[in-house]
């Protein structure tokens, strides 16, 4: 059962979380149409830095809006409902659409393109440290956002 609030709290938690609902959808609904526009190009030559920086966008937007739905559910409607009624309503948690035993990778592919990119922070003797690309490259692959067109597909639906 969902924590009792008082009638105030519980409608400005309502508020806030039909607003950030509302951006977590638009957000990654924009991703698709974005990633469109990089696959059915004219002929012709392609400015690949053009291509490059567009889908890192669209990964980087999609990462957010995942990231941002996980944390509506748990900080705004998980306090207006209980996890059964957000499951008969068809949103579970965001880590079980990810896979729970994979929200690590995501998180580390969160912290690559959303977050910092670094894999340790620097320190007055050593500097900090890229994510190595073997560990980046699991994460990607077992999130399943390797392939950012299915992965995008599968949202939407």
């Amino acid at each position: 059962m969902a924590v009792l609030l008082d009638e105030t709290t519980r409608k400005q938690t309502a508020r806030e979380a039909c607003l950030l609902l509302n951006e977590a959808i638009r957000e990654l609904v924009i991703p698709l149409r974005l990633h469109a526009l990089t696959e059915n190009l004219p002929e012709g030559p392609v400015d690949i830095q053009y291509l490059s920086a567009v889908r890192h966008a669209v990964l980087q937007g999609t990462i957010i809006a995942v990231y941002r739905l996980k944390e509506t559910r748990s900080g705004f409607i998980g306090w207006l409902m209980t996890d059964a009624e957000l499951r008969a309503l068809g949103f579970a948690p965001v880590e079980e659409f990810i896979g729970v035993d994979k929200w690590s990778h995501f998180e580390t592919v969160r912290h690559q393109y959303a977050g910092h990119a670094s894999a340790s922070k620097a320190s007055k003797s050593q500097p900090a440290r890229l994510i190595a690309p073997a560990i980046l490259g699991k994460a990607m692959r077992e999130t399943g956002l390797k392939n950012l067109k299915a992965f995008l597909l599968r949202v939407v639906a």
